[in-house]
């Protein structure tokens, strides 16, 4: 057993990056500058790196509306299929949780559709309430 573990702790074979492969992720198939261009003003769009429960890493994408710190979070339901099927949550920073919508899209492309409809329901049901905020989500 010892003359196993020598070897494991000399390294044995040097690893190599020859089993590393690119991967397409939510940063890379979405132009956020595009997307900014079609939100409201006081909302940003921005990617970000989560970890949701005891799953990997996560590349999203994370529509903010600044003045109320709510956030429409599109979250890929693969890492390695940023274009397939995806996810929302709804994050509150003032309350201090984050909720998944019970709402799954098909495709990244029908998610952003989702995603813009939702940010003009929330403009329009709150433009003028000043501080009101949704109390269940987006």
């Amino acid at each position: 057993m010892s003359a196993r573990l020598r070897d494991w702790f000399d390294g044995g074979d040097e690893p190599t990056l020859d089993a590393v492969r690119d991967a397409e992720t939510m940063r890379n198939a979405v132009d956020r500058a595009a997307l900014a261009e079609t939100i409201p003003s006081g909302w940003a769009v921005r990617s970000d790196i989560v970890l949701y429960g005891n799953d990997t890493l996560t590349d999203v994408l994370v529509f903010r509306h600044d003045r109320t710190r709510q956030e429409l979070i599109v979250l890929p339901e693969s890492n390695t299929d940023p274009n397939g099927p995806v996810r929302f949550y709804h994050h509150d920073r003032n309350a201090g949780y984050r909720r998944e919508l019970p709402v799954t899209k098909r495709s990244l492309a029908s998610g952003l559709s989702y995603a813009l409809d939702r940010i003009e329901r929330f403009e329009r049901f709150f433009d003028g309430l000043s501080a009101a905020l949704p109390g269940k989500g987006i």
